[in-house]
């Protein structure tokens, strides 16, 4: 398995997590969550349509190593939410996103190929930038290793 299979498996399971939440696009209308891998869709003009509601799946850094018995990868998920009501409460459900992500691999720390280790990191985006609220995740993933093959000329 590969750091960017995690990324591809991971942006899946995250649309499965979030596939019952509804959000706001710029229009107001109610919109499911987009996950993208590794960044936001290119938008060449400004009038193109925002990509709100989001998660953004990338990788931070990773280790490989022959002696290790694992190798990981640090995953960071950026979150972007766009809520424009006199509540001012888009935080609010930018957390409810979170939580919801961290509960799922508190209960199943697998995901098909690998597995969530460690504690898994959040924060808020302590900015206001109504109507428009953002947050992070950091997690870190087992890649399971791939053993090395034995030489038939050795």
């Amino acid at each position: 398995m590969t750091p960017i299979e995690l990324v591809k498996e991971l942006a899946e399971e995250l649309r499965k997590v979030t596939g019952e939440l509804y959000f706001e696009d710029e229009n107001t209308k109610p919109v499911k969550m987009n996950v993208f891998e590794f960044s936001l869709p290119y938008q060449k003009y400004d009038d193109e349509e925002e990509p709100f509601p989001y998660i953004v799946v990338t990788l931070d850094s990773g280790s490989a190593s022959q002696e290790m018995a694992e190798n990981v990868a640090d995953v960071t998920l950026y979150i972007g939410i766009r809520k424009a009501d006199k509540m001012n409460d888009g935080k609010r459900h930018v957390l409810g996103v979170m939580q919801r992500i961290t509960e799922r691999f508190e209960k199943n720390n697998m995901l098909k190929c690998f597995r969530q280790i460690g504690k898994i990191s959040w924060a808020l985006d302590s900015e206001d930038a109504y109507p428009y609220y953002f947050g992070g995740m950091s997690m870190r993933f087992q890649i399971f290793k791939i053993e090395r093959e034995e030489s038939i000329y050795a």
